[in-house]
Order: structure tokens, then C-alpha cells, then sequence
């Protein structure tokens, strides 16, 4: 495979994982973060949510690392 060919692969790779990989644990934020901020909500109930806030924002990062480790071996002329 060419280099120009590998390049393209990898940054294919990288905007899969933008648009797919990203977007799940997003979702997840976006839609416990009213219930979180929510003042009527049950202090127990925020606790509990805040456990997968905080698995969601890992999962997040570790989909960015994984981006950037590839970006960084892509050099586009």
C-alpha cells in the first residue's frame, strides 16, 4: 500500500471515529446533564448519575487519545 493510500486509511479511520465512536458517550452526557442539574432531583439519583457522567467523559477521552495518537503519524503535504 502506498503511503498517500495509508495516509488516506488512516485519516478515514480518524473521521469514523469523530462521527461514530465520539458520539456515543456525547450522547450519553448530553442526556443525563438536564437530570444532573435538574434541582428537584433526589441527591442519591445525582450520585448515581454522576458514576456514568464520569464513565462517559473516560470513554471520551479515550477515543480522543486514540485520534490524536493517529493524527500525530499522518502528515499531510
Amino acid at each position: 500500500m502506498s503511503k498517500p493510500d495509508q495516509q488516506n486509511e488512516k485519516l478515514q479511520k480518524i473521521s469514523w471515529m469523530q462521527s461514530h465512536v465520539i458520539r456515543a458517550p456525547l450522547a450519553r452526557i448530553l442526556g443525563l446533564i438536564p437530570i444532573f442539574i435538574n434541582p428537584k432531583a433526589p441527591l442519591k439519583q445525582k450520585r448515581y448519575i454522576s458514576g456514568f457522567l464520569v464513565l462517559a467523559a473516560n470513554e471520551m477521552e479515550k477515543v480522543i487519545n486514540n485520534i490524536t495518537e493517529l493524527t500525530s503519524v499522518v502528515r499531510v503535504n
